[in-house]
């Protein structure tokens, strides 16, 4: 992206003015070449610090790599290219604003056709959707009499996430299957992994880190090495996750504490749910004035893209049922309501559709979650 060149009024500048104005005032009415030709120089040296900024502004562009969504408190960085298009060296400052904290960049010498490479870290403490001002370069170059800026990119925007808690994946994969009150379902998957744990695909070298319960002992003995037994991997787990984010009213504050607890425990259980082993296909359904639905693999990745609808969710006073055809494609899966109220309608209308879930709220405790500092309930 590229733009006009603007001249910025510095303080050099002004001063620099005045005394080639006051010297040739005083050259003129005292009648004086010299004194007058010592102003037209100061003027020229003006002008060419003018032309010279001009060009070093003209030289350079920018590339900047788009931050990807951020979890609140998250700390990373923004990584960009200055790159000279012209065959002569060129002298700038590049200027950029993220989050509030402007940074600078000096580029003290560019050579023709090179390219220098910057990065700054970015923090938000609060989730949403922020600005990131444009990049812009600025040269004073030779004598800083004068400065021009340029911009080189346009403004983006960094989603920033609910802020991540820690979750024990194991203590809530239990909870969620006992909690749910599935108990056919629980034998069934509890049947499946046994059998999968069961099952001997073939044996193979020890390796660090091998659990000793592994080691096959006669055939360690007869190779005179150790041997570890390997398995059949046990089939992945899908989750749901449906999102009730009622709330009052916008200006009743202790409600927005509790869609904060929520909208956190939720990203939290999918960033765990994320790195767990046997770990299939993850679904989030939100509800508001109309529902949305975000599906695919349990990978860090997608929460961080499919979840960006948690960044500005103000919640809703009224929270319609859920379609039907939302539910699809989720009957093996393992179901967790997360709502700000107690004894949420959302809970009790899948269970009367025959669906097994299990249901959270800020008025419980559960073990397996430890919120952020930063979220209240």
């Amino acid at each position: 992206m590229t733009g006009r060149i603007r001249f910025v009024w510095t303080k050099e500048f002004a001063l620099w003015l005045g005394v080639v104005l006051l010297i040739g005032f005083i050259g003129w009415f005292k009648a004086i070449n010299l004194i007058s030709l010592l102003a037209y120089l100061l003027l020229a040296l003006l002008v060419v610090n003018l032309l010279m900024a001009w060009r070093m502004v003209l030289r350079v562009s920018a590339t900047r790599t788009p931050p990807p969504p951020k979890f609140a408190g998250e700390t990373s960085t923004v990584i960009g290219e200055i790159r000279n298009s012209s065959t002569d060296r060129a002298v700038v400052t590049v200027r950029e604003s993220v989050g509030g904290f402007p940074r600078t960049w000096f580029v003290s010498t560019l050579p023709g056709g090179g390219a220098v490479e910057f990065a700054g870290p970015i923090q938000f403490a609060h989730r949403g959707r922020y600005p990131v001002p444009a990049m812009e370069a600025a040269s004073g170059y030779p004598f800083g009499l004068v400065e021009l800026t340029r911009p080189l990119l346009t403004a983006g925007e960094v989603v920033v996430l609910p802020a991540l808690g820690q979750v024990d994946v194991a203590a809530f994969r239990r909870w969620l299957v006992r909690s749910a009150g599935a108990a056919d379902f629980h034998r069934r998957s509890h049947r499946r992994m046994a059998q999968s744990d069961g099952d001997v695909r073939g044996v193979r070298t020890y390796r660090p880190g091998d659990p000793p319960r592994d080691v096959h002992w006669r055939t360690s003995a007869r190779r005179d090495q150790l041997m570890v037994r390997e398995y059949d991997r046990s089939p992945p787990q899908d989750l749901l996750i449906v999102l009730d984010p009622w709330v009052p009213s916008a200006a009743d504050r202790t409600a927005a504490g509790k869609l904060d607890w929520a909208l956190s425990l939720a990203v939290s259980v999918a960033w765990g749910w994320a790195h767990a082993d046997s770990a299939g296909s993850l679904t989030l359904l939100v509800g508001g004035s109309a529902w949305t639905a975000r599906r695919g693999p349990s990978t860090p990745g997608f929460v961080r893209t499919g979840f960006d609808v948690l960044a500005d969710l103000a919640g809703s006073p009224s929270v319609p049922p859920i379609p039907p055809e939302l539910l699809r494609g989720t009957e093996r899966a393992l179901r967790l309501v997360v709502s700000t109220r107690p004894n949420g309608p959302v809970a009790g209308e899948l269970r009367a559709k025959g669906l097994a879930v299990a249901a959270v709220d800020p008025g419980v405790t559960p073990v397996w979650f430890v919120p952020p500092r930063a979220v209240a309930r």
